[in-house]
């Protein structure tokens, strides 16, 4: 079992399994109570209104233009309303999730987003299904661009951490200041602490070492570059702050398990 920090946490992969339009009449009432769902589910709610009441009683709601993320394993009744049409439709994206041991991962957490960039996502796999040759790389690259959303996601909500104040600035400054190559004491000035305690609040907050989400932040920017630009993979490479091309190229590949050139021509 995990919960949402601890994926974001971790390394994961993905396996892509379907994806399925759907319209739901008023007053719908679907129920995975004692039988848990057995894939992880993105569900984008393009119209209408969605009750969720989960195992433990415990009741959430997700409205028009709100993404939300069923874990497999998750046991719960849904209720579909429609607001001003007949039928509300969603788009689903169901898929299975593996630690980096290998082992299938399941949860009875629920989430709900509401993020441009997610929503973005979801067309974007829903897009892929339906073009001539189905690119497995390709919806699984989208699916780890998802979670990275998640993560910035849930790193606007430990703002709110009294605790994390301490590391506020260096966080931001990261955030603005990624593509450069500075040292990581530079951030802990900005703190006022020192750079020991300053990287352990950091992993603490963030799961990842100051300089692992640097590297992070520049492949999720690598991503938008190779998407919608033509620049040149050696451009990106520099722009980023890779130390030459071929380190650039390996860290993608460690990350999204193809390269650059194979990402942007979605093979």
């Amino acid at each position: 079992m995990f919960n949402l920090e601890s994926i974001l946490k971790t390394e994961y992969s993905v396996k892509f399994v379907n994806v399925l339009k759907q319209y739901w009449q008023n007053g719908y009432v679907w129920s995975s109570i004692n039988n848990p769902k057995k894939e992880h589910l993105f569900l984008f709610v393009e119209d209408g209104k969605i009750e969720y009441t989960l195992k433990n009683g415990k009741k959430m709601t997700a409205n028009s233009g709100d993404l939300v993320y069923i874990p497999a394993g998750s046991e719960y009744v849904s209720k579909f309303e429609t607001i001003k049409k007949n039928s509300m439709s969603s788009i689903g994206v169901n898929f299975l999730l593996y630690s980096e041991t290998g082992e299938f991962l399941e949860s009875n957490e629920i989430f709900i987003f509401n993020s441009q960039k997610l929503k973005n996502v979801i067309y974007e796999i829903e897009r892929l299904s339906y073009s001539f040759t189905k690119i497995k790389n390709k919806f699984n690259a989208e699916l780890y661009n998802a979670f990275n959303i998640i993560s910035d996601e849930y790193f606007k909500f430990e703002h709110s951490n009294v605790d994390f104040s301490i590391i506020k600035n260096g966080v931001e400054y990261l955030h603005k200041n990624y593509f450069d190559n500075f040292e990581i004491s530079l951030l802990a000035s900005l703190c006022n602490i020192s750079e020991v305690y300053f990287r352990k609040l950091f992993k603490k907050y963030l799961g990842y070492s100051p300089s692992e989400y640097r590297t992070k932040l520049r492949i999720d920017k690598a991503c938008e570059y190779l998407k919608y630009t033509t620049m040149p993979v050696s451009e990106i490479s520099d722009i980023l702050g890779f130390i030459d091309t071929a380190y650039f190229i390996k860290i993608f590949k460690k990350a999204l398990k193809l390269t650059p050139t194979k990402y942007r021509n979605g093979k």
